[in-house]
């Protein structure tokens, strides 16, 4: 008995210290959950624009130093802009070291935001750019000078130096607004051509559609050239408008270069510079070459000497190879060929005569054969009519009076 209540009491202390001295804890109170607000979404934020790439203009060496002058001295507003520098070159003077780029210019900056680009700022200038030739092929803008107040005409002339035809050049084509052509075309050309280079498609902001209507499609730019040729004779211009200033003329039939095509305009390199031609004056598919025909003249019969037209008239001069033939107040001069020379040399001058011609295929009169009317010792005076009449003047004998002792009578044996 005693051994059993021992692990009686053993088991009851066990259960005991396990339920903390016989008590029964109360449970701890459960928190109370506090209602959580819904969270509050943030306003969304637009895209970071996207860095847009560098402009670069598929033109010559030259024009390609002139946009990359623009392009890095242009004070950018937004970091993720591009700076466009639209051109209308009217003048290139080329020396031997350096060339001179009379233009004028609209540098625009362009955004990009939620697939619209959108004008962040710019200037225009009519400028001068003086480019030193590098041995490279390459070109380096010195120096630029330019006018930003169009109405300054005296700064305008001072540009210009005295050249009129640039200076009328100028206040035709650079109109000074956005909306004006060519600045509308050019504008729309080059964002096309920038689009297509750079596989962006973009609508433009309205902040821009006043000035800019549509961007027209392209078919190739830089991806390629293309030889084309000319369906009628075209002139080639500064712009890609029909204000554009034309400084060359590409005849039909004409093979050309293309660097780029639009819809309406293909850009072109001629003389040295980047031009714009018609679109519809130009295909891919070469003139077919025309044969020449061959003509074979019809033989014109030797006239025979009593057809030969003929002139009357005084004999002013005998060379050689051709004679000249006085006939009242004009002179006529014929052809003569050494065999005829042989037989008038011995004709003097001032003999009144008649001349036998043929016209030659060249529409030279040649003469065949003289006929004397008369000689100098014949006649006092021989004169020839307007009307190619012969007057002559028979000369009186001259008379020896033989009671004049200054002659003395010689017998001749």
């Amino acid at each position: 008995m005693k051994k059993k209540f021992i692990a009686l009491t053993m088991a009851a202390l066990m259960v005991f210290g396990a339920t903390g001295c016989g008590k029964k804890e109360k449970p701890a109170d459960t928190p109370t959950a506090t209602p959580t607000a819904a969270p509050t979404e943030a306003p969304t934020e637009a895209p970071a624009a996207p860095q847009m790439s560098i402009y670069s203009f598929d033109g010559t060496n030259a024009e390609k130093a002139v946009t990359d002058y623009l392009v890095n001295n242009y004070t950018r507003e937004e970091a993720s802009s591009v700076v466009i520098p639209h051109m209308n070159i009217l003048k290139i003077d080329n020396k031997e070291a350096t060339m001179d780029i009379y233009g004028a210019f609209l540098i625009c900056e362009y955004t990009l935001k939620n697939n619209a680009l959108s004008y962040v700022g710019g200037y225009n200038a009519d400028s001068m750019l003086t480019l030193d030739k590098n041995s490279n092929g390459t070109f380096t803008v010195t120096n630029c000078k330019e006018v930003k107040d169009p109405t300054n005409e005296a700064d305008l002339e001072n540009l210009c130096a005295g050249d009129e035809d640039l200076l009328n050049n100028f206040k035709d084509q650079d109109k000074h607004s956005l909306d004006v052509e060519p600045w509308p075309s050019i504008r729309a050309n080059d964002l096309a051509y920038y689009g297509f280079d750079n596989n962006l498609t973009f609508k433009l902001s309205d902040d821009i559609t006043y000035s800019i209507p549509r961007v027209p499609s392209v078919q190739f730019s830089t991806s390629g050239t293309k030889d084309m040729y000319l369906t009628q004779d075209a002139y080639v211009r500064t712009a890609p408008n029909e204000t554009g200033l034309d400084y060359y003329m590409l005849l039909s039939g004409a093979q050309v270069t293309v660097t780029g095509m639009t819809e309406t305009w293909a850009r072109v390199n001629v003389e040295d510079r980047t031009g714009y031609v018609a679109a519809t004056a130009l295909t891919d598919t070469a003139p077919s070459a025309t044969p020449t025909p061959t003509l074979t003249p019809t033989p014109t019969p030797e006239p025979t000497e009593e057809e030969l037209p003929s002139v009357s008239g005084t004999l002013a001069e005998l060379y050689s190879d051709h004679i000249i033939i006085e006939r009242g107040d004009e002179y006529l001069q014929y052809t003569i060929t050494g065999d005829t020379y042989m037989n008038m040399e011995d004709i003097p001058v001032d003999s009144a005569v008649t001349i036998t011609y043929y016209t030659d295929e060249n529409g030279q009169a040649v003469a065949t054969a003289i006929e004397v009317i008369s000689t100098p010792d014949e006649y006092e005076e021989i004169e020839v009519d307007d009307d190619g009449s012969i007057i002559e003047e028979e000369l009186e004998p001259e008379v020896i009076d033989e009671n004049d002792e200054t002659y003395e009578e010689v017998e001749i044996e």
